[in-house]
């Protein structure tokens, strides 16, 4: 897909039986017309040679311009035909004594031939359709798949094309060094491979050259040298992803010519778009697509933000917040350890425009880019509600698990400049990176999520045990156990400011009454809505409907209390996690475990033994033994700052680690030395059932049970998800 110049398309293609294959030639491009009439490479710069609004800029044509744009460029009534004769091993369009060009043929839309060059058949397209229909698809301008038919194989200006160059249109598939790949040949499977490369650079996905300084060469002849390059955006490094070679001084004064070490790839791009379109380096921004809330990865609800550049800093509202404030000037800032009000902010998705908005709640006030500017540094403030685009954000997770929040104005992105929140353009700094810890507004007790509701050393428990199909159950007390029978999810009514508290294994609810129970939900029954009283050490639970308290009933049966509501008084809960909403996974409670497979057979653990001050160990499943064992022992701790678990034998000091930082499927997991944070030691959890799915910060893939053995014993590895049960395990708390 790069480049040493050629004058005649055709004439490339007809010399080509001399050689092994056509491919060799792929690295070249080809001459423009009118070198005389070439456009200035004055401001040619390598590292910003297409911004990504232009690239992303779809809307530019119709399939009306487009065609329009094929018959001015292109000549389509060459009658000179016995040119064809020259190269009888090339296949040429001949009708009505002339060559037919790319304006004028058309391509299979179904059949084996989909996508292919057909000179008669009553389901095709244009060349027109298929550019636009492409162009839809990848949100790639048609301006640049136009720019790329002719400087990969001449098909716009070319009056004589052949079926080869139809072939490979852009070049895809086509390395410098071998031969093209069949997989990617046809005009329509070209262009789609193209845009798929461009799209996937421009939405984050892997490049080989990043944002930032880059080594890139002149020529495919790496004697020739290269230098340092500086790549700006997003859609310059997807042209270097397509075209590895930069122009050298010589190759730039030549305008469209040749030149030693010359590569012209991507000087071409540039010339060609400058000809036929103006300045690809225009510095608006890329459109922003408003998402469906299935495609959004964030949950409507109440937060604070954390910069992942500074992880102890958090969104902030300057000088704090009252009721009735009309605007504010916006923070990164220590997070408070008292009141946070202007720390919180409520992330809701709204379906009418298919953005988020982010909303403090004690003064309704929104995130707003100040006087709806889009230039870079620009400030964020809080503001009332205008319905502007500026108060509207996309959010983007990245593979590392944070976020990032695109203005929907500008698409520039949210970033902590200097303790600053503004805009800018997207980089791949962690200055533009963001973590969130849910939160409730003031006005509520505890944190949504699921609990143990804990009296001393019993806990609110369901008799008899809980079911999916359950009706009806009563409520007692009983030793603290943390089965599925003593869990309630706690889940708050802004609107009504109370709870209900639901058992997730059964799905029904706390109900008051002469004896506590829990029943099917009825959002109608004031007996199922509680408030909590906060006290000293916990709180007390109050019915909704006439103030009475949760209390432990007088009726004693043999060793468990059953509950009733009375006035005033009641006893005192405390709640102690198991889940919460406080984290991107799931919160289970700190402490120390045994983590076995989904059958219990095999515990996890650090073969040979473990002691004070070891640097590594190998991890291996060995037949579970006594729980206190030290070496399958692991406490396991959430780290705000981090957003993820650490998993330590408490022992040793060693935590749960991806060798080597290994981010493939079989990497081997081990027990090593704290590494200072990195994510290859940082791992989520989420429930699946009654087991976990616990997966590697770095790769989001899943801790897995190996069919490898060491010794006998199986170890373990990260491996891409799948349904088996070698990636669930059972966290036994100790």
């Amino acid at each position: 897909m790069e480049a040493f110049n050629r004058r005649h398309p055709g004439l490339i293609y007809k010399i080509t039986f001399l050689f092994t294959f056509i491919s060799i030639f792929t690295f070249l491009t080809f001459a423009h017309p009118r070198e005389s009439q070439a456009a200035s490479l004055a401001n040619f710069n390598p590292g910003n040679i297409i911004s990504d609004y232009t690239m992303s800029n779809y809307t530019t044509m119709s399939v009306a311009d487009i065609d329009a744009f094929l018959h001015t460029h292109g000549s389509c009534n060459d009658t000179n035909t016995i040119k064809a004769s020259w190269y009888p091993s090339l296949h040429y369009h001949i009708e009505d004594g002339h060559f037919v060009c790319l304006a004028d043929e058309h391509f299979a839309v179904t059949g084996a031939n989909y996508g292919d060059l057909l000179e008669e058949d009553e389901e095709s397209q244009t060349a027109a359709e298929v550019i636009y229909e492409v162009s839809q698809k990848y949100k790639i301008n048609p301006q640049v798949l136009l720019v790329l038919l002719e400087k990969e194989q001449g098909l716009i200006s070319d009056s004589w094309p052949n079926s080869i160059q139809f072939r490979s249109a852009t070049g895809f598939g086509c390395p410098d060094t071998a031969p093209c790949d069949s997989e990617y040949y046809g005009l329509k499977n070209q262009l789609e491979s193209a845009a798929w490369l461009f799209r996937t650079v421009l939405d984050g996905g892997w490049t080989n050259y990043p944002l930032g300084e880059n080594y890139i060469h002149y020529n495919p002849n790496a004697s020739c040298g290269g230098s340092i390059v500086y790549i700006e955006n997003l859609a310059t490094s997807s042209l270097y992803r397509y075209t590895p070679y930069q122009p050298n001084a010589a190759a730039l004064a030549a305008g469209y010519g040749t030149v030693t070490c010359g590569a012209y790839g991507n000087r071409n791009f540039y010339l060609f778009f400058m000809d036929w379109f103006g300045d690809p380096t225009v510095s608006k921004e890329p459109i922003v697509e408003a998402q469906t809330k299935n495609e959004q990865p964030v949950e409507d609800g109440w937060y604070q933000i954390f910069s992942k550049s500074n992880p102890e800093k958090v969104f902030d509202i300057r000088g704090g917040v009252r009721n009735g404030m009309a605007i504010a000037d916006m923070l990164v800032f220590p997070r408070n350890t008292g009141t946070t009000e202007n720390q919180i902010f409520k992330i809701q998705f709204n379906n009418d425009t298919g953005y988020y908005n982010i909303i403090n709640p004690t003064t309704n006030l929104y995130l707003d880019v100040s006087g709806g500017k889009t230039d870079d540094g620009s400030a964020l403030i809080v503001f009332p509600r205008n319905n502007s685009c500026n108060q509207d954000w996309l959010i983007e997770k990245t593979n590392a698990g944070y976020l990032k929040f695109v203005s929907r104005c500008s698409s520039k992105v949210l970033q902590n400049t200097n303790g600053v929140l503004a805009i800018n353009q997207r980089s791949s700094s962690n200055v533009q990176e963001w973590s969130l810890k849910a939160v409730q507004p003031a006005d509520s007790t505890i944190e949504e999520g699921i609990y143990q509701i804990s009296i001393g050393e019993n806990a609110f428990d369901i008799s008899g045990g809980v079911s999916d199909n359950m009706a009806t159950g009563k409520v007692i007390s009983f030793k603290k156990n943390f089965q599925d029978n003593q869990l309630f999810e706690a889940i708050y009514n802004v609107e009504e400011k109370n709870y209900i508290f639901k058992n997730p294994a059964s799905s029904l609810v706390l109900t008051s009454g002469e004896v506590i129970s829990v029943e099917k939900q009825d959002e109608s029954k004031c007996s199922q809505k509680w408030v909590l009283d906060k006290r000293a050490k916990g709180a007390r639970i109050k019915s909704v409907c006439d103030g009475a308290n949760i209390a432990t009933s007088q009726n004693l049966e043999g060793e468990y209390h059953t509950f009733t509501t009375v006035v005033p008084s009641g006893v005192e809960v405390t709640f102690e996690p198991y889940f919460s909403k406080g984290n991107t996974s799931l919160n289970i409670l700190a402490g120390e475990y045994q983590i076995r497979s989904a059958d219990s057979s095999l515990a996890l653990d650090i073969s040979g033994g473990v002691r004070p001050g070891m640097k590594q160990g190998t991890l291996i499943l060995f037949a579970a033994r006594n729980e206190n064992i030290a070496n399958q022992t692991f406490a396991i701790e959430f780290s705000t700052d981090k957003n993820a678990y650490y998993i330590t034998n408490p022992t040793s000091g060693l935590r749960l680690d991806v060798a080597n930082s290994g981010i493939e499927d079989e990497s081997s997991v081990i027990a090593f030395e704290d590494n200072g944070g990195y994510c290859n030691q940082l791992w989520s959890i989420e429930r699946s059932g009654e087991e976990y799915i616990i997966s590697s910060a770095c790769s989001g893939k899943p801790l897995t049970l190996s069919n490898k053995q060491t010794g006998g014993n199986y170890t373990v590895e990260i491996f891409t998800r799948t349904a088996l049960k070698n990636q669930n395990w059972k966290l036994i708390k100790l």
